[in-house]
């Protein structure tokens, strides 16, 4: 089985986005709930929470949809266009009512508002002292928001690869991930590669962009590449080994978490692309769901049990979703005839042991 037109256009990406959303906040109810993520059951089993793949798987689905978009582009403009538009407006609504409700508790000041604003050019989420204190993670408003900007690096990344020409080669692509994936494994050697831990924001972006570039990969050998059962379970199988071997996780978690994801989005067994027929409410869950856990856990004193946070915050968190895409984003999405299947945003790929919202 590999993708056609009609697969591309009727798939699973929509309810596989939905997912990977709630995967987050249910990893996050672990994480915010109890203060760390090793009792989740993911974590548990394989070393590595639900929410750490589901933000990284983020990432692999962007770069196929983003390709496809560069793909479809009237000019570079036009591509750029799009994603300042997919991602900004619902970004500043999610800070500017987190600010909103800081502001109604006393938490937050004027001043602190203002100093921000400029920086929410750069995509800077707010943040601001005394915020949440009790809680596991004080301080932490949103702490989702740390993937927005390299999301958006990855766009940029994109754009210049499309300038230079790299784009129009498939093995120019191929070698500028094979680059990527290797940078982000010396990243982790440490000795001659110290730069990366010197420069942390180096490394994020080098981890985030290799998932990226795989899903970009994916898509320009979607003629080429087979999903079936057995590439499946061998992909799975490397995603087990990952557990085993932690250096493996910059190589094969990439390449078996692409495989395993588009097996899933172009299954043509169970097609459930009319999921998503009233709107992709994955970004708006992904950037609500933190700020909601944390008020909960704040009213219950600091603590609370996981399985209950997430029962409570996920029902809450899904609304905001929906609201977020008929409020905000469809609404910008609309005024610029723009579809939402070009972007996987939320966000991207977390490697911290207790929580989703920080690389290393």
């Amino acid at each position: 089985m590999k993708p056609d037109e009609t697969s591309l256009r009727e798939n699973n990406f929509d309810v596989i986005r939905f997912i990977l959303a709630c995967a987050v906040v249910f990893s996050h109810s672990y994480a915010l709930g109890l203060g760390d993520e090793s009792g989740e059951p993911f974590n548990m089993m394989l070393g590595v929470s639900s929410g750490n793949l589901a933000v990284k798987g983020f990432f692999v689905i962007s770069g196929f949809l983003i390709l496809r978009s560069w793909d479809r582009r009237r000019s570079w403009m036009d591509y750029l266009r799009k994603r300042i538009v997919r991602i900004y407006p619902g970004w500043l609504a999610v800070n500017v009512l987190t600010i909103a409700v800081l502001a109604s508790l006393s938490i937050t000041t004027f001043s602190e508002v203002v100093a921000w604003l400029p920086k929410a050019v750069l995509l800077w989420r707010f943040q601001t002292a005394g915020a949440f204190e009790g809680n596991a993670f004080p301080e932490a408003i949103n702490g989702s928001l740390w993937s927005i900007p390299f999301e958006f690096a990855c766009y940029l990344l994109l754009l210049a690869l499309g300038l230079l020409g790299v784009l129009a080669r498939t093995r120019w692509l191929l070698a500028a991930t094979a680059l990527t994936l290797l940078t982000s494994l010396a990243k982790d050697l440490g000795g001659a590669f110290d730069a990366f831990q010197i420069h942390p924001t180096i490394g994020r972006t080098v981890a985030t962009s290799s998932f990226f570039l795989v899903g970009a990969c994916a898509y320009r050998l979607r003629d080429f590449v087979q999903y079936n059962w057995i590439g499946a379970a061998c992909c799975f199988l490397g995603l087990c080994v990952t557990s085993f071997v932690p250096l493996a996780n910059q190589v094969i978690l990439p390449i078996t978490l692409a495989y395993l994801l588009f097996g899933l989005a172009f299954q043509r067994r169970v097609c459930l692309h009319r999921f998503g027929k009233h709107g992709d409410f994955s970004y708006g869950i992904y950037l609500y769901a933190f700020p909601i856990q944390q008020i909960i856990v704040w009213s219950q004193g600091g603590t609370m049990n996981p399985l209950a946070l997430f029962a409570i915050s996920a029902p809450l968190s899904i609304a905001a979703g929906i609201g977020s895409w008929f409020a905000v984003e469809r609404w910008f999405l609309s005024r610029r005839r723009l579809k939402p299947m070009e972007t996987a945003s939320p966000s991207p790929a977390s490697e911290d042991t207790r929580i989703a919202v920080e690389l290393p």
